[in-house]
């Protein structure tokens, strides 16, 4: 709810040259609640090593990312994780991969992080309104007043946006 997504496709798109390989993985928690988490495991494994990669359970799953990603330097989004199973099967532990690979994490529920003993944690700071009025403004109409005809519309699309800068 806070920009998560928005800010993790600039952590990643952002930085993409100092990595060997990178994947955003979206929607973590409904895609392993509609295909598992081996099926996950398998759009990672296969995003990052750039060839097709079958995976039969997430044990084995589990193998084989710390065994084929463990000397790469790797840059992996994960988005909507809710559930720490989820964690455990897609990232593991610092040792699944290559020195300075950087795993990107959002998440409503911050005792997901602290339950995997994630010590960075970085909290998207929202706009005010009168910050995402402005801005909006300032964007939408090139100047820091709309014509008067727009001004309910400015306020609808600004609360609608709940103060993510991104979404504005």
């Amino acid at each position: 709810g806070g920009g998560e997504d928005d800010s993790s496709d600039f952590c990643l798109y952002g930085n993409l040259s100092t990595f060997s390989r990178s994947m955003h993985c979206g929607n973590v928690r409904e895609k392993a609640s509609k295909y598992g988490l081996n099926k996950l495991q398998e759009d990672i494994l296969s995003s990052l090593l750039k060839k097709e990669v079958k995976v039969h359970s997430v044990v084995e799953g589990k193998h084989m990312m710390k065994s084929m990603l463990s000397r790469r330097k790797v840059l992996v989004v994960l988005d909507d994780v809710d559930k720490l199973d989820q964690l455990e099967a897609l990232v593991g532990k610092h040792n699944w991969f290559g020195n300075g690979s950087r795993i990107i994490i959002t998440t409503r529920d911050e005792h997901v992080l602290r339950a995997h003993k994630i010590n960075h944690t970085y909290h998207v700071m929202l706009l005010s309104d009168d910050e995402a009025i402005q801005l909006f403004k300032r964007y939408a109409y090139n100047e820091e007043e709309p014509v008067e005809d727009y001004e309910i519309h400015s306020l609808r699309v600004v609360s609608y946006a709940g103060g993510l800068p991104l979404a504005l």
